[in-house]
């Protein structure tokens, strides 16, 4: 027993103050709580603090804290979070859940294995690209159903971020002693903080208007997500602070992709972050991910510094500060990082352009936009929904088709502008459609590859065969469509030979080895061929 705590956590180290059986209770503290674990649930109790950006220092105050996490934390983990239960009795003789009037109050959650925490899974191996695409799209659906700030709510503004961000930066200005760090290599990071916000006002103004700013977590790296029946469940979402939650929804997404960027897991960061780009369509949203990045991992590098120069014990204070070096050079490689280049993948339908994508992002760190979903989209479809439609007609005619092909090339841009590799996954079977992509390369001055995909005939209709009897997938393209497209297609020019890399789909593919080609082939599209 720890001899600081207050009556009312010594009292509850009792087992038999449960309203259910508990042979044994132990106390986790933290900066703001008390979390009693019995077993099967455990009980959070907040202190009575006020730090300024948090103030539970009345009881009510308190109450409104248990219920907003309640409410938050449901959003994404309904099995977890259960009530908010008062204490009523008396500090020396509590009773959960009991009559009288509540002298404190405790939110009650499910207990889970600490060991199942998705930090610790990574650790072993036991997270995949299934699981973190699953959470990508579970984060997206949190966002969409997110409520957005009131007009008069300054979140998510210019003014706010701007403010927010010199704020963490002074701060960790201050432990530069303390870290061995250059004052000249900080204050390059921070000119390019200042000037991303100085050139990028009028995004962050659309940003808010458009309604991307939300209600989000607040906090969501791997150590607040479990993985529960094999699912990766957020939880422990921010209930203290609105302006920590309520920020563009890329903030949140940074706050995960830059975690598996720290942890060196690009692969596993890429299939989440194409899963949630998929879901919600924000691929817009990817000029703001490199500047989030940078702010997330600048605050892990600030709380980082902050422990080390708290703790009296020096073999844990030069962990801590190898971490928070760790995390400042994170986000001097993600300040105005470049691997932008375009990716188109031609080829029939069946021949494995998707599949393709994912091992081959996967080690370029790219970003995959579909034609599948994105034709969908503007039909007002479901990705998995089908259309009815004949070959060459309905929403794969004509004008519905020019449509879905500019929209690769306008959802393109801003994220080549923002530094990432883009693997545009259509059939690119027509020269025109081809060199409407080679001119978005020219005109963003960025490398320009063509996956040239091809198998024998008589595999990829074994292939459609195949996948008309499964579930879930996006594409309607059957034996029928490929014989037209057979039928309909232009082959490269000498032009674009130059920037093709064959792939036979048929075969074992080496996708290390094809990474490395297509960064070879890669050339500057405005240089010609």
């Amino acid at each position: 027993m720890e001899f600081h705590w207050p009556p009312l956590i010594r009292s509850l180290l009792d087992p038999s103050r449960y309203p259910h059986p508990v042979s044994r209770v132990e106390v986790v503290e933290t900066h703001i709580s008390y979390v009693l674990l019995t077993g099967d649930y455990a009980y959070k109790v907040k202190k009575p603090l006020d730090l300024g950006f948090l103030d539970f220092s009345t009881l009510a105050k308190r109450r409104h804290g248990c219920e907003e996490e309640l409410r938050l934390n449901r959003r994404t983990a309904p099995g977890l979070y259960q009530a908010v239960l008062p204490i009523t009795g008396s500090p020396e003789d509590p009773e959960l859940d009991g009559a009288g009037e509540p002298n404190e109050y405790a939110v009650r959650m499910v207990q889970f294995d600490p060991a199942l925490r998705a930090d610790r899974c990574l650790e072993r191996g036991e997270l995949g690209a299934a699981e973190m695409a699953d959470l990508g799209e579970r984060v997206a659906e949190l966002h969409e159903g997110a409520r957005q700030p009131a007009p008069d709510q300054e979140y998510g503004t210019w003014d706010a971020v701007r403010r927010d961000q010199r704020e963490n930066l002074e701060q960790l200005r201050a432990e530069l002693p303390g870290l061995g760090l250059e004052e000249e290599r900080f204050a390059h990071l921070a000119a390019w903080v200042e000037g991303f916000l100085e050139s990028h006002g009028d995004l962050f103004g659309e940003r808010r208007s458009t309604g991307r700013v939300r209600e989000g977590h607040g906090d969501l790296h791997l150590a607040n997500l479990a993985l529960l029946d094999g699912v990766l469940t957020p939880f422990d979402a921010i209930e203290f602070d609105p302006a920590l939650r309520f920020t563009d929804v890329m903030a949140d997404v940074a706050f995960t992709w830059m975690d598996l960027r720290f942890r060196e897991r690009r692969d596993l960061a890429v299939p989440f972050l194409n899963a949630y780009l998929e879901a919600g369509g924000d691929y817009p949203g990817l000029r703001l991910l490199p500047f989030y990045t940078v702010y997330r991992a600048l605050v892990r590098a600030k709380v980082a510094a902050l422990q080390a120069g708290e703790t009296e014990d020096p073999e844990r204070r030069g962990r801590l500060r190898e971490e928070a070096l760790r995390y400042f050079a994170l986000a001097e490689s993600a300040a105005g990082e470049n691997a932008a280049m375009l990716i188109i993948a031609r080829g029939v339908t069946g021949v494995g352009k998707s599949l393709v994508s994912r091992p081959l992002l996967a080690r370029l760190g790219g970003v995959r936009i579909r034609s599948d979903v994105e034709r969908k989209r503007l039909a007002g479809l479901e990705p998995e929904a089908g259309s009815g439609s004949a070959v060459g007609g309905g929403i794969y005619g004509e004008e519905l088709s020019a449509r879905t092909y500019q929209r690769l090339l306008d959802l393109a841009r801003p994220a080549l502008a923002a530094g990432f590799p883009v693997y545009l996954d259509a059939t690119y079977l027509a020269g025109e459609r081809r060199r409407a992509a080679h001119a978005l390369a020219a005109d963003l001055d960025v490398p320009y590859v063509i996956l040239d995909l091809h198998a024998p005939e008589a595999v990829i209709r074994g292939w459609l065969r195949e996948r008309a009897g499964q579930q879930g997938v996006v594409s309607e393209g059957n034996e029928a469509v490929l014989e037209h497209q057979l039928a309909h297609q232009d082959p490269l020019d000498a032009d674009e030979q130059a920037h093709a890399v064959p792939v036979d789909t048929s075969r074992e593919l080496d996708f290390d080895a094809l990474a490395a080609e297509v960064r070879r082939r890669a050339a500057p599209a405005n240089g010609g061929a």
